[in-house]
């Protein structure tokens, strides 16, 4: 079997016509009736679902969850980094070298602590408000949602970007990507190079 016969859309032309002709049959009603009957397509839907179960293909919306998943973790993981090289400047270990590093930081990440911060109070988001006050949604166009009367979003993935609706009312979060990875990473490394280590040598690799 081809692969595009697993994707929903091409096992529906497939499947549609064959579903309709037997739901028909077992109904009594006349065909252009039924046709236009809205018992019948929801009936026609379910069956095209069970189908699709059937045969191995789950909808969209189920096969993204681990990405959604993973991207949540992601923007967990990055502000934890964030949070975490922050500390450093506050305590007896601090520098400007360390500072600079958390400036460039939140330079290239400049809403991630926001979004995180809505993805820890989604409760709060989704009644409308954000450090209990009212939330002021702005409008928001991306490649896949456009809210241009304003709308709240929580935990969306778009493309590559994961946020949702801010404090502020706007759109933030990060974007998970090599490139984003990368640059955490570089920031690690340049803080663990900023700091006077004490102990014996230690080997890894490289």
């Amino acid at each position: 079997m081809r692969s595009s016969d697993h994707h929903p859309a091409a096992y529906d032309r497939a499947q549609r016509g064959v579903v309709e002709r037997r739901i028909i049959a077992a109904s009594s009603l006349h065909s252009d009736a039924a046709m236009l009957d809205e018992n019948v397509r929801l009936a026609v839907d379910a069956e095209l679902q069970r189908e699709r179960f059937r045969a191995g293909i789950l909808p969209v919306t189920y096969s993204r969850q681990l990405i959604v998943i993973f991207a949540r973790a992601f923007l967990v993981s990055a502000d934890m980094i964030l949070k975490l090289l922050d500390a450093l400047t506050q305590g007896p270990l601090a520098s400007d070298e360390l500072k600079q590093v958390v400036a460039d930081v939140a330079l290239q990440f400049p809403t991630l602590r926001e979004a995180r911060d809505s993805s820890a109070h989604l409760d709060e988001r989704v009644r409308g408000r954000a450090r209990r006050k009212k939330l002021d949604a702005k409008p928001y166009v991306g490649p896949g949602i456009s809210s241009a009367g304003g709308g709240i979003l929580l935990e969306n993935l778009e493309d590559r970007f994961f946020g949702s609706t801010l404090a502020n009312g706007e759109h933030g979060g990060v974007e998970v990507s090599m490139a984003s990875l990368t640059a955490l990473h570089s920031a690690v490394q340049r803080a663990i190079n900023r700091l006077a280590w004490q102990g014996l040598p230690r080997v890894g690799p490289p």
